[in-house]
């Protein structure tokens, strides 16, 4: 027996540290380049891979690999998992291969105002980083073995082990011989580890000799890959679309959007979507055991446990938006208007958190179930209202009114997916009263007390500002929540 929170805390604790060990890697990048053309190189190179990978993969494999690794024996995941390895290893060596070739096209298609650069400034190390390319299709592979096992630590850390391993030689490297072949061989090395740790964790669940108890069809899986991606890619695309009519707005509101969805970024990833990402596996074990009242009773637990986390940031978010932005971003030539713009950005953004709390279950139920036609249809139908939505910022020339169709589309594939799902979202009164009313009540009770503590101590210092929101959540998740552990998913 796994503990949904539990599990969960393991993977925000996983992720923050990737985070974490991501800033110290670009602290790291700028002593050793600066803002050179070689630092704006070793960012295209360090990032090429991943940005590759999850451009063409993004959420659909993991959608269509943790259910049928979930269903299967040893022996049907480690065929299964020999097959996809195959398919990606042929997709991304191929692209590997390529661009090793023909470096410029990295060039063109992600730093164009390089692609008149002497290929001799880079072509060696770009053709030694190409080999991560591969390796980080094959990690997200892995990864989906591994979380489809409840294995989400060793998941989880895959970012930290490719960040620190870059540090390290970056570190111990002479810093007079550093270069963008140190760097290269660093991101072909990091690459392998991360992939390595996971393929040796994922061995113990693997049976190479055998006969599967149940056959694999290809051709639906590769069928539900490609509708889960379309969904993903389609959410994915939502800030873009929302990005490029802020900028019709004029100058500056391309920077405060980019800012304010940083900021909601950071909760979002480490602390609400991770329960979706721990309760996938369980929920498709319960349907592929056709066991509807564990479905219903994991896909709920989520739904309230996410709603708790949400709320709980949300209200303290929207409060103390202009102290936190402050204090992040409150330097250098960004002054009081600026910051109040992307405060007030940050506040449409921290509306969405409940929002997602509940389309991120929605989604996760509907892959689980494979049923990624009908979400790629919600998906379709839901991103159709942000146009619409948008259209009273761009007629008023305000970012305010245009981001404000973010929280809009949301609202809508939220409500359209709960449709979707057919479950209902609480288990009674009490459920909504535990995972809605509750934690809003608590919430909104924190917050106030640290409004007036702040009114009381009568500072306007961001670092007070933002350790009382900060209080404000911890406090309201502290009595709304309850034990965490009492709730517990196979």
């Amino acid at each position: 027996m796994k503990s949904l929170v539990s599990a969960s805390v393991v993977l925000s604790l996983t992720l923050l540290l990737g985070r974490l060990s991501g800033f110290v890697r670009e602290i790291q990048l700028g002593a050793t380049f600066g803002l050179s053309r070689d630092g704006d190189l070793a960012i295209v190179m360090l990032t090429t891979p991943d940005l590759l990978v999850n451009l063409l993969l993004a959420g659909g494999l993991s959608a269509a690999l943790v259910p049928e690794f979930a269903r299967l024996d040893a022996y049907g995941r480690a065929r299964v998992l020999g097959v996809t390895s195959v398919l990606v290893l042929a997709l991304f060596g191929t692209i590997g291969i390529v661009l090793a070739f023909f470096p410029t096209l990295l060039l063109l298609a992600f730093a164009p105002g390089y692609a008149g650069t002497p290929s001799s400034a880079y072509a060696l190390p770009y053709a030694i980083a190409a080999m991560a390319i591969p390796l980080a299709g094959l990690t997200g592979v892995t990864s989906a073995l591994l979380n489809s096992q409840h294995r989400f630590f060793v998941a989880g850390t895959g970012t930290l082990v490719f960040n620190l391993t870059i540090i390290l030689v970056l570190f111990l490297w002479p810093s007079d011989k550093q270069s963008l072949l140190v760097l290269a061989g660093g991101l072909a090395l990091a690459a392998l580890l991360r992939y390595f740790s996971q393929a040796v964790a994922a061995l113990p669940h693997m049976n190479w000799a055998g006969v599967p108890d149940r056959s694999t069809d290809y051709r639906r899986l590769v069928f539900r890959f490609i509708q889960a991606l379309g969904a993903a890619t389609i959410v994915l695309f939502v800030p873009v679309i929302l990005r490029a009519l802020i900028s019709l707005n004029g100058e500056g509101n391309i920077a405060a959007f980019n800012f304010a969805t940083k900021l909601v970024e950071l909760p979002l990833g480490i602390a609400i979507t991770t329960i979706s990402t721990v309760a996938f596996p369980a929920l498709s074990r319960a349907f592929g055991a056709n066991n509807g009242a564990e479905q219903l009773r994991i896909y709920e637990s989520g739904i309230q446990r996410a709603l708790l986390l949400a709320l709980c940031i949300t209200i303290p978010g929207i409060w103390f938006s202009y102290p936190l932005v402050e204090l992040i971003f409150g330097r250098g030539r960004i002054g009081p208007s600026e910051l109040s713009l992307i405060s007030d950005l940050a506040r449409m953004g921290f509306l969405t958190l409940p929002l997602i709390a509940v389309s991120s279950m929605g989604t996760t139920l509907l892959n689980a179930r494979g049923q990624t036609g009908l979400l790629l249809k919600v998906t379709l139908a839901s991103v159709c209202v942000v146009p619409l939505a948008a259209l009273p910022g761009i007629w008023n020339a305000d970012a305010r009114f245009v981001m404000a169709a973010l929280p809009v589309f949301h609202l809508v594939q939220a409500i359209a997916l709960v449709l979707a799902t057919q479950q209902p979202v609480f288990a009674g009164w009490y459920g909504a009263w535990r995972g809605l009313f509750r934690p809003a009540l608590a919430a909104a009770t924190a917050t106030t007390v640290c409004a007036m503590l702040a009114s009381v101590a009568g500072t306007d210092s961001a670092i007070v500002g933002a350790s009382l929101a900060l209080a404000a959540m911890l406090a309201a998740v502290v009595a709304s929540h309850g034990n965490p552990l009492r709730t517990r998913t196979p």
